[in-house]
């Protein structure tokens, strides 16, 4: 049951011996470098020191995120700040477009990407706490908190997938029960937090949630819509990694909607 809460827990955990980007060892005599996962660019300055996720990668494969990571943080800062979002400098980087919802009409981002961003923590996250590459073509399937325009019908946000709902149940009971493993890191502004199940044909997939700061305060309210990235992949589960608790427990729609219970 690997639990990484603390700053002293994380130094003490043993980091991966391979690149988490490519899978190769990085004794192979390429060039290294840290790289933080999530970019430390995403939070504030005083939620850096309590701690930021470090690991090693090959240096060719961490430069192929910079202008990604960039462009994500200019979207963040608007949650803990507005160095960025209010000069108009990095704004020019952001393309907006007119999303119609049934609240009305406001300006969504395009161009975002979340989507890639969002695999690389989780593929970060599973090498961190299991010492085992996540393949980028694993089978996987993400929710996203920030609502996503259908530009071929009138901009309006696709609806949510009835599966999400399903993995937050169970994320919770996995919470409510201790079956579930956990990554905490810059001042619990990040929460990542997954649990293992196994399918009736034996592939066992991997049920996880994860949230920087509260993300989907910079989106539209849409009602019943998940509030957090939640979704699942398909791997071999690992040795200390957790099944979750068989028990079928109810929850709240308030849990549902965003899987991270209080700890």
């Amino acid at each position: 049951m690997p639990r990484l809460l603390t700053q002293s827990q994380f130094q003490r955990w043993k980091k991966p011996d391979f690149c988490y980007l490519c899978g190769t060892t990085l004794k192979d005599g390429s060039l290294l470098n840290d790289d933080h996962c999530p970019p430390q660019s995403f939070f504030s300055k005083p939620d850096r020191t309590n701690y930021p996720i470090k690991l090693q990668v090959h240096e060719r494969c961490n430069h192929k995120w910079h202008l990604a990571d960039e462009t994500m943080s200019i979207f963040l800062d608007a949650l803990h700040g507005t160095e960025k979002s209010s000069n108009p400098k990095h704004l020019a980087k952001l393309n907006f477009i007119d999303i119609k919802s049934e609240q009305g009409i406001y300006q969504g981002i395009t161009k975002l990407p979340i989507r890639p961003l969002a695999y690389r923590i989780i593929r970060c996250m599973h090498a961190l706490l299991y010492k085992s590459f996540l393949k980028v073509e694993t089978v996987h399937d993400i929710h996203y908190p920030i609502p996503e325009a259908d530009t071929a019908n009138n901009n309006k946000p696709f609806s949510q997938k009835i599966q999400t709902y399903q993995f937050s149940n169970e994320l919770c009971t996995a919470q409510r029960t201790e079956t579930h493993d956990a990554i905490y890191a810059y001042n619990g502004r990040f929460k990542y937090i997954c649990t293992w199940h196994k399918l009736d044909n034996g592939q066992s997939i991997c049920l996880f949630t994860f949230d920087i700061y509260k993300l989907h305060n910079l989106a539209v309210k849409i009602a019943d819509y998940p509030r957090s990235v939640i979704g699942f992949y398909a791997a071999e589960k690992p040795q200390n990694a957790t099944l979750c608790s068989l028990l079928k427990l109810e929850h709240p729609d308030e849990d549902i909607l965003y899987p991270i219970l209080s700890q």
